[in-house]
């Protein structure tokens, strides 16, 4: 049973470290197909074997840990400027990805509560407190809205089109729902499952169409020449500088 709860852990944790990899620089979105689909299919199926509630805290703990520890890097390396800030960097490798995880396990433990057998209706509320959980992270103690899963389309300029319509937030629960898919389709058990799949299909093509329409009359419009110049300009200025006792 030990060894089991260990690969279990080991499991969900490199599932959310993998889709760390969906985000810049990297942007492979397609990673996240397979991650959360898998992610939704273990906890559906671990719901039927398990009646607790309170254990499914950690299955969503351990998918944030992994996800956050392997895409918040470069918080580590901003406090390698400075020896006075080295001290910090066994918090934000370890604690920083610890706190943010437990958003994850709230998910999941509202997921274990409102649990159906019916899988249509798991994913919808997979999906829905996902984007709501995502939601108060961005907003809470003033919010941490970095490393929204939709962040990993950055680079699709089409597909993105939409946010200036819906919002940050609500094309993250789309991403949520449309990464999350494959598995209602492997869960299948009836022509629900398969609609589902397909609508989700047409909202990407529609998504799609919908940015290649807004990109094309954008570049279609006319330009204005002005008659003056914008110039930015920056100091070559060290940063040490600033740390130093002179004037």
């Amino acid at each position: 049973m030990i060894k089991k709860n260990f690969l279990n852990s080991f499991y969900i944790i490199c599932l959310g470290a993998i889709s760390s990899y969906s985000l810049p620089p990297y942007n492979y979105f397609i990673i996240n197909f397979i991650t959360y689909s898998l992610f939704f299919i273990f906890i559906f199926n671990k719901k039927k074997e398990i009646s607790s509630n309170k254990s499914f805290f950690k299955y969503g703990w351990y998918f944030g840990f992994g996800y956050f520890l392997f895409s918040l890097y470069w918080v580590v390396i901003s406090l390698t400027f400075d020896q006075s800030f080295k001290f910090l960097i066994p918090v934000a490798i370890i604690l920083l990805p610890a706190f943010l995880a437990v958003f994850y396990g709230l998910m999941t433990y509202l997921f274990s509560i409102l649990y159906s057998k019916n899988v249509v209706n798991s994913f919808f509320i997979f999906s829905i407190l996902f984007g709501i959980i995502e939601y108060v992270r961005g907003s809470i103690l003033t919010g941490f809205p970095w490393n929204l899963i939709s962040f990993s389309f950055s680079n699709n300029i089409y597909f993105i089109q939409i946010l200036s319509i819906i919002g940050t937030y609500s094309f993250n629960l789309i991403c949520i729902s449309l990464f999350t898919v494959p598995a209602v389709f492997i869960l299948r058990k009836s022509r629900t499952e398969i609609l589902v799949c397909f609508f989700f299909i047409l909202v990407s093509v529609s998504l799609l169409i919908f940015g290649h329409i807004k990109n094309d009359n954008f570049d279609s419009l006319e330009s204005v020449k002005n008659d003056y110049i914008i110039k930015a300009i920056s100091p070559n200025i060290s940063l040490y500088r600033f740390y130093s006792k002179q004037d």
